[in-house]
C-alpha cells in the first residue's frame, strides 16, 4: 500500500513538472492544483468526478482551522463519510461545494495548501458557512440581529452573507471570529463595505438622505456643483445663482442679489461697489488713485494728491498747487508752489519776474534767489532751474540752469541729470 502511495506521489510530481515545462511562455500564473494534475493523469488515478473518490493532497493533509483538504470537479462536493464526490452541493445540510470555481482551500502540485481569493471565486455554501469537521453547509449570517457565520473552511473571520448585511464584530472576542449581523447601506444604518445605497450618503456616520439640492449636507459636505446656503445644500455661487454662505465663485460678485461678473475694471459695480483700486464713473468701474487717474473714494495713491480733479504730484516746492493749495509755508506764484517773496534789491528779479540774459545789461535773475531754487532767465521771465549734475524731476522741473545743458540719462548711475548732451 505504501509503495502504491509513493508511486502516486511520484506520478503527480512528474506531471506537474511536465505541465509547467510544456507551457508556451514560462509557468502558469498560479500554482497547479492537485485536481488539475489528476484530471490529466492515468485512468487508475482518476478522482473528483461524480461518484469518484475525493481528490486529496499527498498524505491527506489536515490544516488547523480548515479541516481535511479535499476537492472535486466543478459543481461537486466531497462527502467525507463515503469519500466520494456528489451533487447537489452548497445547500443547507448538503456537502460543501469544493470545486475549482469555489473559495475552498486548495493545494499545489507538491501538496502545499493555499487559499484562492480571486474576484470570480464562488462561495462553498449558498446560504451559510461550511462546517470545518463535517464539510457540510449550515445556515447562518442571513438575518439582521442574528450571529454572523463563524470562521470556516473558506474564511478565517466571521462574516455575513445575506444581502445588505455586515458583521459587527464582538469586541470581547479576539481576531474578529464572532459578531452580530446588522443591516447596512440603507437609511438609518451604518454603511456596508461598499458604502450606502444609491441616493444616500453618510450623515453622522450612518446612511441617510443628504447632500442633494434642498437637503442637509452629508458628513463630507454637499454633492459636486452644490454649496451651503443657510445650512442646506443648494445650487449656488455660479453666474445668475444665489450666493453661497461663503459667497460667489472666484471672479464673481453679488449684483442684484445673484452672482454676476461685476466690480472689476470695465464692469458694472457689484451691490457693495467696485473692487479695490477702482471706482464707479458713469456706472462703470474704472481705475483710480494712480497718476493722472481720478481719485478713489479714499483719495490718491501715495505720494499723489488731487490737482485739477486727477491724481498727480502737487503742493510741494516747485510743483503745481493741489486743489487744496500748497504745502504749509509756500504760496502760489505763477501757478507754482514757491516760498514767499522777500524784498530784493531792484537790481535783480525773483521767480516769475521780468529779466534779461546775464550777458545783456539790465535786470537779471537774483543769484542766489530768495526762494531757494536757482533761477534762469527764459523768454524774459525768471524760471526755476536744475544746476549741472543735479537730478531732473520726473514730474517737476526739467529746465537746466546752464545754457546748452539738457536732462540726459547717466548710464553708469541710471540717473537723469543736467549736463552737456552726449
Amino acid at each position: 500500500m505504501r509503495s502504491a502511495i509513493r508511486i502516486v506521489r511520484a506520478v503527480i510530481t512528474s506531471l506537474a513538472v511536465i505541465f509547467c515545462a510544456g507551457a508556451l511562455v514560462g509557468c502558469p500564473p498560479r500554482p497547479l492544483s492537485t485536481v488539475e494534475v489528476l484530471q490529466r493523469s492515468p485512468f487508475f488515478l482518476k478522482c473528483g468526478g461524480v461518484g469518484e473518490a475525493c481528490c486529496t493532497p499527498p498524505g491527506g493533509a489536515m490544516v488547523s482551522g480548515v479541516g481535511p483538504l479535499v476537492a472535486c470537479n466543478v459543481g461537486l462536493g466531497c462527502n467525507l463519510q463515503t469519500n466520494t464526490c456528489v451533487q447537489p452541493c452548497g445547500g443547507t445540510g448538503q456537502v460543501c461545494c469544493d470545486g475549482p470555481e469555489t473559495r475552498a482551500p486548495k493545494w499545489t502540485a507538491d501538496g502545499k495548501p493555499y487559499s484562492p481569493n480571486t474576484w470570480d471565486m464562488q462561495e462553498m455554501c449558498k446560504a451559510g458557512a461550511c462546517d470545518v469537521q463535517s464539510h457540510r453547509c449550515f445556515a447562518c449570517g442571513t438575518v439582521d440581529g442574528q450571529p454572523c457565520c463563524p470562521p470556516d473552511a473558506a474564511q478565517a473571520t466571521a462574516r455575513c452573507i445575506g444581502e445588505r448585511l455586515s458583521c459587527e464584530f464582538d469586541p470581547q472576542r479576539p481576531f474578529s471570529i464572532a459578531g452580530v449581523c446588522i443591516k447596512c447601506g440603507i437609511a438609518g444604518r451604518p454603511p456596508c463595505d461598499w458604502g450606502c445605497d444609491p441616493g444616500l450618503g453618510l450623515l453622522n456616520k450612518v446612511c441617510n438622505v443628504c447632500g442633494g439640492d434642498g437637503q442637509v449636507p452629508c458628513d463630507a459636505g454637499c454633492r459636486p456643483g452644490l454649496g451651503k446656503v443657510g445650512g442646506c445644500c443648494r445650487a449656488c455661487g455660479g453666474v445668475n445663482q444665489i450666493p453661497c454662505d461663503n459667497g460667489c465663485n472666484f471672479g464673481l460678485g453679488v449684483r442684484g442679489g445673484v452672482c454676476a461678473a461685476c466690480g472689476n475694471v470695465g464692469q458694472a459695480p457689484c451691490d457693495n461697489g467696485c473692487k479695490a483700486g477702482t471706482r464707479s464713473i458713469n456706472g462703470v468701474c474704472q481705475l483710480c488713485g494712480g497718476l493722472n487717474q481720478p481719485p478713489c473714494a479714499k483719495g490718491c495713491n501715495y505720494p499723489y494728491r488731487v490737482a485739477g480733479g486727477v491724481c498727480k504730484p502737487c503742493g510741494a516746492l516747485g510743483q503745481v498747487p493741489c486743489d487744496v493749495g500748497c504745502d504749509g509755508g509756500l504760496e502760489i506764484i505763477n501757478n507754482v508752489c514757491s516760498k514767499p517773496a522777500t524784498s530784493e534789491p531792484p537790481t535783480c528779479s525773483q521767480l516769475g519776474e521780468g529779466c534779461v540774459a546775464d550777458f545783456v545789461a539790465g535786470k537779471h535773475c537774483c543769484k542766489p534767489p530768495v526762494a531757494g531754487n536757482p533761477l534762469i532767465c527764459i523768454y524774459g521771465s525768471c524760471k526755476a532751474c536744475v544746476p549741472r549734475g543735479d537730478t531732473c524731476q520726473a514730474f517737476g522741473n526739467q529746465t537746466c540752469c546752464t545754457y546748452g545743458d539738457v536732462c540726459r540719462l547717466e548710464v553708469e548711475t541710471g540717473r537723469t541729470t543736467c549736463g552737456i548732451p552726449d
